[in-house]
């Protein structure tokens, strides 16, 4: 049964018994995702983490799904030991991160992916008063000056686009992870993002050679594509600050992380 969380509603969850909970098979920053019993997973937060961002992120992952998205489906909002869990499918295949690394898919594949990924979200429709604001683009590109026709395009975004929160199953098919950071914004702001993150995937020790060879086309294929399928001049990101090059694996002071 699919559960529906208004954030400005108390809401009474119930709670996820131990005997539910199966082995831990992904962490992350904010929260570690365990298999359960039932087929499905659960996705475990932080205690600091408060039921208003958790309900947003749910309530934004089932709208996005139903608008269209290849958002992974959500179920329920539980509680287990004083920490929140979103309960849903369990998404069979692999990041793509992790296919880019054993050569499954190559870099063009997942290029592909995740630029399709940033176009379909970007024409979503989702209620404002549901998504709310995105993170604030000095967060994200730092203070250097901005073409203003960048500024401009707006719509709604990810905000955590990456090729580790994107899977692809055994049929070639395509599923979005983690919706929590997702709201209205500058385009260029999810760019970013997205482009960061892809350097970070790429300069890891565990990418082989070949792929850290090429990093830096790689990453600089990436803005071109997203900046011509998000409709943004692509003659403009050479006034973007130094987090841009794809030759630095270096942030520029004050950049969040």
């Amino acid at each position: 049964m699919i559960q529906h969380v208004a954030t400005n509603e108390r809401t009474v969850l119930r709670t996820l018994a131990v005997t539910e909970l199966g082995p831990r098979i992904g962490r992350g920053l904010r929260s570690e995702v365990h298999a359960l019993c039932d087929g499905r997973v659960a996705k475990i937060f932080r205690r600091s983490r408060k039921l208003r961002r958790v309900a947003r992120e749910f309530d934004v992952t089932r709208a996005a799904r139903a608008a269209g998205a290849a958002a992974w489906r959500v179920d329920e909002i539980v509680r287990l030991d004083g920490r929140l869990a979103i309960i849903g499918e369990r998404v069979a295949g692999e990041t793509y991160a992790d296919a880019l690394r054993a050569g499954r898919v190559s870099a063009r594949q997942a290029l592909e992916a995740l630029v399709v990924a940033q176009r379909t979200i970007a024409g979503l429709s989702i209620p404002m008063e549901l998504a709310g604001i995105g993170r604030p683009l000095s967060r994200t590109i730092g203070p250097s000056p901005v073409d203003p026709r960048l500024m401009a395009r707006r719509a709604f975004s990810h905000g955590d686009l990456s090729l580790e929160n994107l899977m692809i199953d055994a049929a070639g098919r395509t599923t979005i992870l983690d919706w929590g950071s997702a709201g209205y914004g500058p385009l260029l702001a999810d760019v970013t993002v997205a482009n960061r993150a892809l350097r970070r995937t790429l300069f890891q020790r565990s990418t082989p050679l070949r792929l850290r060879v090429t990093a830096p086309a790689i990453i600089l294929a990436h803005r071109c594509l997203a900046f011509r399928a998000l409709g943004l001049p692509i003659t403009s990101f050479v006034l973007l600050s130094p987090a841009w090059s794809p030759l630095t694996r270096r942030r520029p002071a004050g950049l969040s992380a």
